[in-house]
């Protein structure tokens, strides 16, 4: 399932990504099909939904690799309980973390901490990444292969950082 750790180590020594000064960075939007995007030394390697657990591990493994190789490694989590609608439009709070959204965010957050793994909840991704069709996605990035629309947005927490 995406990088192996030879792929890992034929990229050491390269320049660090430009998501804020960070080697390996991750960004996750969290929910039933959690997006997940990872980009490494300035470069997408995996736009793509899965579920949580699943996105757990592969952050186990990455964060393990990256600390074996002394690189630096960030995760960006999509907190949607920092939205602020006005009144008129909020909806008993379920778009701004009541229930199993909050649930989540809650979860993702003690996970990370858990896991000492450098994290920030971050609050909504860019509306450019929410709105933009897989064709669009594909022409702004470069990434080739099949998108929905959890998995554009985790990388929108990346991408230009």
């Amino acid at each position: 399932m995406g990088i192996t750790e030879e792929q890992l180590r034929a990229l050491n020594g390269r320049v660090k990504s430009k998501a804020s000064g960070v080697y390996c960075a991750i960004g996750i939007d969290p929910g039933v099909n959690t997006g997940v995007a990872i980009m490494m030394d300035g470069k997408l390697i995996e736009v793509k939904s899965c579920t949580a657990v699943e996105a757990e591990a592969r952050i186990c493994t990455l964060y393990s690799m990256m600390r074996g190789l002394d690189k630096t490694f960030h995760v960006y989590v999509e907190d949607t309980r920092k939205l602020r609608l006005p009144k008129a439009l909020q909806s008993k709070g379920r778009d701004r973390g009541a229930g199993s959204v909050g649930r989540d965010m809650g979860r993702w957050s003690e996970f990370l901490t858990y896991h000492n793994i450098p994290h920030t909840m971050c609050g909504l991704v860019p509306k450019e990444y929410r709105v933009m069709t897989d064709e669009q996605f594909r022409k702004k990035t470069g990434w080739d292969k099949r998108t929905n629309e959890h998995s554009r947005c985790a990388a929108g927490l990346i991408l230009g950082r």
